[in-house]
């Protein structure tokens, strides 16, 4: 296993509160790297950072808000929906007969306000 050197980069681990985020930021903090730990538990949040801090390493503790509401559980989605509908980043298919990519498939159904399947299906 190669062991990269990542002094001066920084990392953001989502979900490193716990379980396999937690090994991730661990890892990348032994490893050099400035570990900005997100979660949503803030008191597990400053026991990674606390642990890292204790290595040697550095580290800072970015809190997450659950999606504990319809509303909110929602809203990232319908923003995004509304940015690419506004935006368009994506262009139609060069020439008569040629499939678009299933990220352009994915993006169209999102603007038509469809819910895309796994793989770009509208």
């Amino acid at each position: 296993m190669s062991t990269t050197d990542l002094t001066g980069s920084t990392a953001l681990v989502t979900g490193a509160t716990s379980g396999i985020g937690r090994s991730i930021a661990l890892l990348l903090a032994r490893r050099g790297a400035h570990v900005l730990v997100s979660g949503r538990d803030a008191a597990r949040g400053d026991a990674v950072v606390a642990t890292i801090r204790e290595a040697g390493g550095k580290a800072d503790f970015i809190a997450t808000s659950p999606a504990t509401t319809p509303a909110s559980s929602t809203a990232p989605c319908s923003t995004s929906t509304a940015a690419a509908t506004r935006r368009r980043p994506w262009k139609e298919p060069a020439g008569p007969g040629r499939a678009a990519s299933p990220a352009r498939r994915y993006l169209s159904a999102l603007a038509r306000g469809r819910r895309p399947g796994p793989w770009g299906q509208a």
